[in-house]
C-alpha cells in the first residue's frame, strides 16, 4: 500500500517510509488515528510518504518511522533537514535525540495513548502566546478543544463561534453602565479564550488554510476596534468628555495600522494571514518581555474584564486607545524607513497557512 504526496519546499530528505502495520493504527489520538497522524505529520514536513511492509527495502536518504508511534511535529521537520548523510536513512524512534518539549512515544496501550494525547495538547502552546494566554487562556482553550474534537468541529467553525461571543460583547457593552460593561467585557474575554481553539484544532488535525488564517485575523482585528468603540461611545454618552474624540483617533489609527499590516501579509508574507510571520523594527521576536506581553490581545481582554468589575473600564479604554495609536506609528515607521516588515528568520512564511490562535 502506497500513499504519495509531493511538496514544493526543498529538503535534504524528501521521502519518508512508515514501516509495518500496528494494531493501534486505527486508534484515535488527538482527533486523528495514529496512522493518519503519522502520514499528515510527515507530509507537513515536506516529505513524500511511502507505507511499506516489515522487512521491505527502504532506500535512503529517507526518514524511517515504525508504525504505532506518535511524535511532536517538530521532530520530523528537524530530522528531515539534517546535514547530508549520503544514502543513509534517519530513524524516527523514542531513542532519537530530542529538544526541550519534543517527544516520540508509543501508542500501543490506552495508557500510552493518553500520555501521547496529553503531550500533543501540551505542544499546542505557541511562542507568541502572551502572559494571560500562557497562564490562563491556553489551559482553558485546550480543555475546550479536547471536548469538541470528537464532534468534528472545524477550525473555521470554531472561529465563527468565538466571534459570536465577541459580537455579543460589543453589543452589550455599547449600552453602557456597570452591569453592561461587566457582561460585555466577559463576553469579549470569552471570545478571546475560544479564539485559541481554532488554531489548536487546526494544528492537531492538520486542517490548515489561508482562508482560516485570514478569517481569524480579520475577525480579531474588527472585534478589537469594535469593542473599543462600543466602550468609548458608551463612556462619552455617560459624560466622559474625551471618550468620543479618543475613540475617533483610535479608529483612524487602527485603519492606518491594518493597512500596513495587511500590506505586509500580502506583499511580504506571500498572502498568509498570520501576523506571527512578520517581524517589525521594535522588539525581538525570539525574546519574551513582560512589557510586550502587556500589549497583547489576551492581556487586553482580561484587563477589560477586571477593570469593568472594578468600575474602572475607562482606564483600560485609554490604554487600548494608546496601544492602537502606537501600533499605527510602528507600522508607518516600518514602511517609511524600512520598506515594510521582514519575515521571521525561521521561514514561517513559507509554510502552508494555518488558522492561528
Amino acid at each position: 500500500m502506497h500513499s504519495w504526496r509531493e511538496y514544493s519546499k526543498p529538503s535534504l530528505i524528501t521521502r519518508a517510509y512508515i514501516v509495518g502495520v500496528d494494531p493501534t493504527d486505527c486508534e484515535i489520538v488527538g482527533g486523528l488515528t495514529v496512522r493518519a497522524r503519522q502520514i499528515q505529520s510527515l507530509r507537513d514536513a515536506g516529505l513524500t510518504v511511502v507505507e511499506i511492509a516489515d522487512g521491505a527495502a527502504a532506500p535512503g536518504p529517507a526518514l524511517v518511522a515504525p508504525a504505532g508511534l506518535v511524535w511532536h511535529p517538530a521532530v520530523v521537520k528537524r530530522l528531515a533537514r539534517l546535514p547530508d548523510r549520503g544514502d543513509a536513512s534517519v530513524a524516527v524512534s523514542p531513542a532519537v535525540e530530542l529538544r526541550p518539549g519534543e517527544f516520540v512515544v508509543h501508542a500501543r496501550t490506552a495508557a500510552e495513548r493518553e500520555i501521547a494525547e496529553s503531550l500533543l495538547f501540551r505542544s499546542l502552546d505557541k511562542p507568541t502566546d502572551g502572559l494571560a494566554s500562557r497562564h490562563l487562556h491556553r489551559p482553558i482553550s485546550r480543555a475546550i478543544t479536547r471536548a469538541v474534537l470528537p464532534l468534528g468541529v472545524t477550525p473555521n467553525a470554531m472561529t465563527l463561534v468565538a466571534a459570536l461571543f465577541g459580537i455579543a460583547g460589543v453589543g452589550v457593552a455599547a449600552g453602557g453602565g456597570y452591569s453592561r460593561f461587566v457582561a460585555g467585557a466577559a463576553l469579549f474575554w470569552i471570545q478571546n479564550v475560544l479564539d485559541g481553539c481554532d488554531g489548536e484544532i487546526a494544528r492537531l488535525k492538520y486542517l490548515r488554510s489561508r482562508v482560516g488564517e485570514w478569517l481569524d485575523q480579520v475577525l480579531d482585528d474588527v472585534l478589537n476596534i469594535a469593542f473599543l468603540s462600543a466602550v468609548g461611545f458608551a463612556l462619552a454618552r455617560d459624560g466622559l468628555a474625551f471618550a468620543r474624540w479618543t475613540t475617533d483617533v483610535a479608529v483612524v489609527s487602527q485603519i492606518i495600522h491594518l493597512a500596513g499590516l495587511y500590506a505586509g501579509l500580502l506583499f511580504r508574507a506571500g498572502g498568509r494571514g498570520s501576523v506571527a510571520v512578520l517581524r517589525w523594527w521594535v522588539g525581538d521576536p525570539n525574546e519574551k518581555k513582560t512589557l510586550g506581553d502587556l500589549t497583547r490581545r489576551d492581556v487586553l481582554s482580561l484587563a477589560y474584564l477586571a477593570s469593568a468589575l472594578l468600575n474602572l473600564i475607562a482606564v483600560v479604554f485609554v490604554f487600548h486607545a494608546v496601544l492602537t495609536v502606537a501600533s499605527a506609528i510602528v507600522t508607518t515607521v516600518q514602511w517609511v524607513l524600512y520598506g515594510g516588515p521582514q519575515i521571521q528568520a525561521d521561514g514561517a512564511a513559507e509554510r502552508p497557512g494555518e488558522a492561528t490562535a
